[in-house]
């Protein structure tokens, strides 16, 4: 496997040492700005649980590249004052893409694991 690409005096990761690095990268991102949830839900049939994990920052870039590599959507939250920022929530709630996403980050999350491992468990009980 090749960990890099050298195009003149700059050495650049290639696509495959970025894959590598990805959920090491977003588990760092998790423990710092996420959040590892089941939420209760209201509706037609009666209540609902539902396993979410989210992610918000200021970085409109970051949600998207979330998106691209894990799937779920992005919400933006406008700003309540003038000099406060608007601000991306990336949201993952499809029980399949949620256990994937949490499984490849576990090895690497500090802060959040039990969180995780909790919702694991949650998502193998269906």
């Amino acid at each position: 496997m090749a960990i890099s690409v050298n195009i003149s005096s700059e050495t650049i990761p290639s696509e495959d040492f970025m894959r590598d690095k990805t959920p090491a990268y977003v588990a760092g991102i998790l423990d710092a700005e996420g959040c590892i949830t089941v939420g209760r839900y209201s509706g037609p049939r009666g209540i609902n649980y539902s396993a979410r994990v989210v992610i918000s920052n200021k970085s409109k870039q970051l949600v998207n590249y979330l998106v691209e590599h894990f799937g779920g959507f992005v919400t933006k939250t406008k700003p309540k004052k003038a000099e406060h920022s608007v601000c991306y929530s990336w949201n993952l709630s499809s029980s399949k893409h949620t256990k994937r996403f949490l499984s490849e980050t576990l090895p690497y999350l500090r802060c959040k694991r039990n969180q995780a491992e909790l919702l694991i468990e949650y998502l193998n009980m269906d």
